[in-house]
């Protein structure tokens, strides 16, 4: 069953998901055990309570599984593929059948949301690692550190290292 959730209960739930993530690899603080039960149960009950809470609409998954498997595609890929008509041939779908699909789920374009998932991800490496930028522009499978630096202002706004200041800076 597929819940379509407002956009501010969407956004807690990625959050609660990437911090369960973050323990699932053993880069918590907590006990990790007890960190990653408490909230795989808090992401159940969340999608409960929003589910009954009629701020959903149920909807058959079957009517967007080319985005799905997109989906589980990108995730898998993002740091390999870029290229959008990549995802599409990897999944025996024509670009323009992988557009349809993403546009109908979400209203986003197929090379929006694999920027976005490359985003979230440069964002979780600035945040969370020591490591310099080309670094994290080499992990995320870009081949020179400056494409990397204009991609992330591109879409962020503001340079890797900006953002990493400003995100230190407001985690203290």
């Amino acid at each position: 069953v597929a819940v379509t959730l407002p956009q501010e209960d969407a956004r807690r739930l990625v959050e609660l998901f990437a911090t369960l993530r973050i323990f699932e690899t053993g880069a918590g603080t907590w006990h990790q055990t007890d960190a990653a039960r408490y909230l795989a149960l808090s992401i159940a009950s969340f999608g409960y309570q929003s589910a009954i809470a009629g701020d959903a609409g149920y909807r058959d998954p079957g009517e967007h599984v080319a985005y799905y498997r997109f989906l589980a595609l990108v995730e898998s890929e993002f740091r390999t593929m870029r290229g959008a008509q990549g995802y599409g041939s990897a999944l025996g779908y024509s670009y323009r059948t992988l557009c349809r699909a993403c546009q109908a789920a979400t209203g986003l374009t197929p090379k929006a949301l694999i920027d976005g998932r490359i985003m979230k991800e440069a964002r979780r490496m600035l945040g969370y690692s020591q490591e310099p930028v080309y670094m994290i522009a080499e992990e995320l499978g870009f081949s020179e550190s400056t494409n990397f630096v204009k991609f992330f202002a591109r879409l962020e706004g503001q340079t890797p290292e900006g953002f990493r200041t400003q995100w230190r800076g407001s985690t203290r």
